[in-house]
Order: structure tokens, then C-alpha cells, then sequence
């Protein structure tokens, strides 16, 4: 007689698995009012054209609005830890040494700690954060893939002159983990004996 006996899978342990999604690009991009310099076509920034977001600044206004960025259509899964986001803004200005500062956003709101980088003459992607920074806060998967996740930019003319910053394009990148079970497969195994 015969027969057929099937061991099932079975947990044996676990992997983590990093993942990068993006660059991914705003759907939104508007000025965010605080009675400073007022960006104008602020939804130049939505991609990498060649056409400018542009805020222009004298000693009087020494600093500009927001330029808002959401709606980066994230889709991270929901188990998953994040790690990091890194934001870069393809811009110029026409003064040297000039900086701005970008901070992260949700629900309308700032969050956590903002970082400054410099804007040169010349037209280049500069980028902030990366694949460890979480800008001093916390994320889980629901806010990175929440409509309103995004981030605003703040241009600085510093303590002297006149400045226009030019922002073509923002962009950001999220780094983060899952962890996955190892399991060893199925198998069946057959056997007979004879009598």
C-alpha cells in the first residue's frame, strides 16, 4: 500500500527589504501666503521644463511666501517603516550666495524642522534630506501617501541687494523598509510498502 503526505510551509525567519520610490513629482504647486514676496506661476514648478516659479526680492521683503509642493501620488505599502525622504528643487538665482529653506508639510501644516541649502547661478537640482533623514519628525505610510504630503520652499535673500530665485522644478524620494517572512516551501512527499 501507498499514499501521499504534505508537509506544509512554515516560518523559518525574516528580511528587510529597503525599497526607494522616486523622484516623484507635485500635482499641486501655489503660494502659500505670509505676507511676503508673493511667487509668481507658482505651478511652474511641477516639472522639469525649463519654464520658472519665480519670487523676486529687495531689502524690504527679505524673504519669500511658500512655494507649496503636494500631491506626490506616494503609494508605499502600509506595513512598511520609512527611512528617509530626500527633496531636491531645480533652481537658479541671479545673485550669488543666496539660500532658501524647504520643510516638509501635511494636512496644511509644517512639520518637523526645516533645512536650508544654497541656490547658485546656475541652474542645477540641490537636493536636502536623504535616505536617512526623517527632518526631525516621525512618518508612517499613511502620511507619505496622504494627498497633502509635501513640502515648501522658502527663499532667503540674506542682508544686502535684490534677488530672484527661479524654482523649475521640485521633486522628492522616499526611502523605507518591509519586513518579510522567509518561509521554507510545501512539499509532498510519496512513500509505498510492499507486503
Amino acid at each position: 500500500y501507498g499514499g501521499t503526505l504534505s508537509a506544509p510551509s512554515s516560518k523559518i525567519g525574516n528580511e528587510t527589504i529597503n525599497t526607494t520610490v522616486g523622484p516623484s513629482s507635485p500635482s499641486t504647486a501655489a503660494n502659500q501666503a505670509t505676507g511676503n514676496t508673493v511667487w509668481t506661476n507658482p505651478s511652474n514648478a511641477k516639472a522639469s521644463d525649463d519654464v520658472y516659479a519665480t519670487a523676486a526680492l529687495t531689502v524690504s521683503k527679505s524673504v519669500t511666501d511658500y512655494l507649496r509642493c503636494t500631491g506626490f501620488n506616494f503609494a508605499i505599502p502600509t506595513t512598511s517603516t520609512v527611512k528617509g525622504i530626500k527633496v531636491e528643487v531645480e533652481c537658479k538665482t541671479d545673485s550669488l550666495g543666496k539660500t532658501a529653506t524647504a520643510t516638509m508639510v501635511l494636512s496644511g501644516a509644517a512639520v518637523g524642522s526645516p533645512e536650508a541649502f544654497a541656490i547658485v547661478s546656475t541652474e542645477a537640482y540641490v537636493a536636502t534630506g536623504g535616505s536617512t533623514s526623517l527632518w526631525s519628525s516621525t512618518w508612517t505610510p499613511a502620511n507619505i501617501n496622504d494627498s497633502t504630503f509635501g513640502v515648501q520652499i522658502q527663499g532667503q535673500m540674506g542682508v544686502s541687494g535684490s534677488v530672484t530665485f527661479s524654482i523649475d522644478h521640485v521633486r522628492i524620494t522616499v526611502y523605507y523598509s518591509n519586513n518579510n517572512f522567509l518561509t521554507s516551501s510545501a512539499r509532498r512527499i510519496s512513500w509505498c510498502e510492499y507486503v
